[in-house]
């Protein structure tokens, strides 16, 4: 089911070339990946939690497919970048990922069929003032090489809710 991930998200010709990346990445980081298999946290997690809201939820839905929730409009992304690096954001990141492949990857072993994360951005009191483009330029990387290398076919969908009325004159 691993390689079938990379397959899905690469095709057969460029599949080896993200599992090559993928295990570059995975020895690269195997101690904070394995912190994450342990089930323990990130070293920086609750320092990071508070200036970017977002966790795995440990509920998953009715489909067994892990949730995560971002609270956009309670995070100082601005803060956050100014307290760390841009690698350090996506490490955090990605932790959280491999958390949720893990989970993903469990169900998918129990219920046979390929299961994937759900990921929940609440809006609520989110101001457009509010945003960085050094987070934007993090998060960008993480997702790219969340679902081309690292990740591949862990995100099913991402839902906005309580967007703000600013994003419908961008929409």
């Amino acid at each position: 089911t691993w390689l079938l991930r990379f397959i899905l998200s690469n095709g057969a010709k460029e599949a080896e070339k993200a599992v090559r990346a993928t295990l570059k990445y995975r020895a690269d980081n195997a101690a904070m990946l394995a912190l994450a298999a342990e089930g323990q946290e990130h070293p920086q997690k609750e320092a990071m939690c508070q200036l970017s809201i977002s966790e795995i939820w440990r509920h998953p839905t009715l489909a067994d497919e892990p949730v995560q929730l971002i609270r956009a409009g309670k995070s100082n992304v601005k803060r956050l970048m100014d307290t760390y690096s841009a690698d350090d954001v996506v490490q955090y990141m990605n932790f959280q990922k491999e958390q949720a492949f893990l989970l993903c990857d469990e169900a998918t072993r129990r219920t046979r069929r390929i299961v994937k994360m759900v990921t929940v951005v609440d809006m609520h009191s989110s101001r457009f003032a509010d945003n960085d483009n050094r987070f934007f330029k993090a998060l960008g990387r993480a997702s790219k090489d969340s679902e081309l290398f690292f990740y591949p076919q862990l995100l099913a969908i991402t839902v906005g809710i309580n967007v703000p009325s600013y994003l419908n004159l961008i929409w």
